[in-house]
């Protein structure tokens, strides 16, 4: 049993050998900061909704098209679904979620907030009470809300608020509600809650939404209150939708192509406890449970490799103590006795180089969060503690057996004689064994590092079809169908450098509007679609592959019946060339649409998707203005920024360059190529630190050979080719398994792109290439110590 006093002991000796002692504490408390931030980080993604009352009781509704174009399930559905599933008499309740940015007046300052509208049953569900005021209202009346905790303060400074008035759209609405801020953890986050009959929404929009199966503006959450099946539910609403006027209209013509599915929208009902880590709706790597497991176990590894180290540093600690523990053993000192000595040193270490790596955890926490873009100061709470430095104790017992068993197996006789300080030849293969481990996953780890770099910024500096340098993207609360969006429009267009302007519905990188496109002769076909004002195609410098395309002076909007193809669109319609396709009819529903050019494909946002096959038509409706520039941007930005408040007052101004629009797209890759490359530069700096150790130890171990061969003749060239060898074995072996495996995991990982960097093998190389510089520079000092071993010296001691 271990007592306070070989803890005490243990303290002594720890404090006597300070290098030693900082040095083991430093290193291991760098793997356990690392493993408590990537165990936290996997840990608070697999705790979402636990704070949910009977979680297990409510299900999100998902669906999925099967129809060319819609590659991806929607984490929502339509408020129809829902309808469907409270008429159909089975026992639950349901409610529609549909969150929406909206900018916020209240006194001078415009701010923008998330507001969740939301039906009665919503509160039910989730089982959301109002800490002060009165919930019903602000989800009844049409100009109503509650606000969060975090919300109110963002606002108006204080949780003073239930009374207060704001502005939304120039409309005064009341806060009659004050609600607890949700936790991080939650899949269905609010900032403020309304009615769905909240005069935020615009009439058309609403209409839209209620009323068309082929609308998804929102999730619907189900809370079963009796025995039910999620089937049955799905069945109520396939029966629903399957005798709607929409599947009429839509669908039906499109049965006969899709004979080898059930239903082409396929609905889905999941339990909200799985909706995070949902691979089908999941919009990032850190959503992905495959990527978890893998952080996991880089956590893992990095704590072990930490550890080897230590045990590294311990055993050749032993060796050096092979005197003391003889003397010990002579004047008394019994198995047990020394058993406790050595495991009280290991886990005395281990508790301190916790608590150095909690606290290194705290103070990186900011940093890591904001890498991984997740709210993650939870994972700090006493049980997360207590099982970090409970941990360590049991590491300490793991880590402290070996150097004990070999002090066991120390000879007093032979260890005070002087022929003790050597090391086994057991001992000796266990340790190489161990670096060869260390820079076999340093290797490894590197080469997948540099992959998912090199991978991600080849993707993100690809052309999409147009040069974005000279774009500018406003994203305005109205379009040309308001008098203020072309009076905007027409103000930005007299700024100096504005060489052209143009309006969409959207961007264009990601289009989520669809619709059928039938050509003569040929079953209907679902094509994505962009509204364009005329000066599109000049704003984005696109020429046509065959025709024309729109021109401000040609073309105009009302009445307009061209519509303009990407090639991808052409190839989906069956014509046999750009060209062919030029003056053709296509009908859209009831309209015959004329085909007057064709345009390049404009690579998909998601680097993992196809092109999009979509078409362009001629549209007053939307508000993303892009705005090309020969001049200055920052220029151009100031301008639009002073005449902002001039056209829509109530609004915020959400602008950017459309180079930053393309980096946010890619912000989820360059997270993970971060995670990757710290945690594979940190792996390497703890293989480094393990060769240092060996070397220094080789050194000394080999000297007396050293010695012989320098008195034989051998120069420093020799000396240095000898000490260098058994490195570098050992990292050839450690190569030798993790790169094949590197290999394949990039395989995995550059599989699921369209476009593929011109990686090849380089990236082995490279890493074995870090591997080989690291290892150099490791054992150098250890190196040209051995060179300029003296002889003399050496025999004299």
């Amino acid at each position: 049993m271990i007592s306070l006093r070989d803890f005490k002991i243990g303290w002594r000796l720890l404090t006597k050998e300070l290098s030693y002692s900082a040095i083991v504490v430093l290193g291991l408390s760098v793997g356990f900061a690392v493993c408590f931030l990537l165990l936290g980080l996997v840990r608070h993604q697999l705790s979402f909704d636990n704070e949910v009352p009977e979680v297990d009781q409510i299900y999100y509704a998902k669906e999925k098209w099967h129809v060319e174009g819609f590659y991806k399930w929607s984490s929502g559905t339509s408020f129809q679904a829902r309808k469907a599933m409270v008429e159909s008499g089975l026992p639950l309740i349901a409610s529609v979620y549909s969150p929406r940015t909206v900018d916020v007046r209240y006194g001078e300052r415009v701010q923008s907030i998330e507001l969740s509208l939301v039906d009665p049953d919503f509160r039910k569900i989730f089982g959301i009470k109002a800490l002060e005021g009165d919930l019903d209202a602000a989800i009844k009346r049409p100009d109503a809300l509650a606000l969060t905790e975090e919300t109110a303060i963002k606002l108006f400074g204080n949780t003073d608020v239930v009374g207060k008035t704001l502005l939304i759209k120039g409309e005064t609405f009341t806060v009659t509600a004050l609600l607890a801020t949700p936790p991080a953890t939650t899949s269905v986050p609010y900032a403020a809650l309304a009615g769905l009959q909240n005069k935020s929404w615009t009439g058309m929009f609403r209409q839209n939404t209620f009323d068309n199966w082929g609308s998804v503006s929102g999730a619907v959450f189900i809370k079963f209150t009796g025995k039910v099946e999620p089937q049955q539910v799905v069945k109520a609403i396939d029966d629903k939708f399957e005798t709607s006027p929409f599947y009429d209209q839509i669908f039906r013509p499109l049965v006969p192509q899709h004979k080898n599915v059930p239903h082409i929208i396929e609905f889905r009902l999941e339990k909200l406890r799985d909706r995070n880590l949902d691979g089908d709706i999941s919009d990032t790597a850190l959503q992905n449970k495959a990527m978890l497991a893998g952080l996991a176990a880089i956590a893992i590894v990095i704590l072990m490799l930490a550890m080897t180290n230590y045990l590294n540093l311990a055993l050749v600690r032993t060796i050096r103590r092979q005197r003391e523990i003889a003397m010990r053993k002579v004047l008394g000192a019994s198995s047990t006795r020394l058993l406790q000595q050595f495991f009280s040193e290991s886990i005395l270490v281990c508790l301190l180089a916790s608590v150095a790596g909690l606290v290194v955890a705290w103070l990186f926490l900011p940093i890591f969060s904001d890498m991984v873009d997740l709210k993650l100061n939870a994972i700090f709470n006493w049980a997360s503690v207590l099982l970090c430095l409970f941990s360590s104790i049991l590491l300490g017992l793991a880590s402290g057996a070996y150097p004990a068993w070999s002090a066991m197996r120390v000879l007093p006789s032979v260890a005070l004689s002087g022929r003790g300080n050597t090391e086994t030849t057991s001992g000796l293969r266990l340790r190489r064994i161990l670096t060869v481990i260390q820079f076999g996953t340093a290797i490894g780890l590197s080469a997948i590092a540099i992959a998912v770099t090199w991978q991600t910024l080849y993707v993100t500096h690809l052309n999409p079809g147009f040069d974005p340098k000279p774009l500018i993207v406003v994203a305005a609360p109205e379009g040309l169908e308001s008098v203020n969006g072309r009076a905007f429009r027409d103000a930005v267009a007299r700024i100096p450098n504005v060489t052209q302007i143009s309006v969409t519905n959207s961007l264009m990188r990601n289009l989520t509007n669809g619709t059928s496109i039938a050509r003569e002769g040929m079953a209907p076909i679902n094509l994505r679609w962009l509204s364009v004002n005329p000066g599109f195609f000049a704003s984005y410098d696109i020429r046509a592959k065959a025709g024309r395309v729109f021109d401000i002076k040609t073309d105009q909007i009302k009445g307009n019946n061209n519509i303009v193809l990407n090639e991808s669109a052409v190839r989906k319609l069956g014509y046999r060339s750009n060209e062919e396709a030029i003056g053709q009819f296509l009908k859209e529903g009831a309209e015959s649409k004329q085909v007057v050019g064709v345009v390049a494909d404009i690579r998909s946002e998601d680097p993992r998707q196809p092109s999009q096959a979509s078409f362009y038509k001629l549209d007053d409706w939307g508000g993303v203005f892009t705005i090309r520039t020969e001049g200055d941007k920052q220029q151009l930005q100031t301008a639009i920024e002073a005449l902002w408040s001039r056209y829509f007052p109530n609004a915020m101004l959400r602008m950017e360059t459309m180079e930053a629009e393309f980096a946010k797209q890619n912000r989820a890759d360059l997270r993970i190529a971060q995670l990757l490359s710290a945690a594979s530069v940190i792996t390497i700096a703890i293989a480094a630190f393990g060769i240092y150790v060996l070397a220094a130890y080789s050194v000394q171990r080999r000297t007396r050979e050293i010695v012989l061969r320098k008195l034989y003749g051998a120069n420093g060239r020799d000396i240095a080719s000898l000490v260098a060898r058994e490195f570098f074995i050992l990292i050839a072996v450690g190569a030798l398994f993790s790169l094949p495996l590197a290999f394949y995991q990039i395989e995995v990982y550059m599989s699921q792109f369209q476009d593929r960097a011109p990686i090849g093998i380089w990236t082995l190389v490279g890493a074995l290439g870090v591997g080989i510089v690291v290892a150099l520079l490791s054992t150098l000092r250890h190196t040209i110590s051995a060179v300029r071993i003296a002889p003399v010296k050496v025999l004299r001691d």
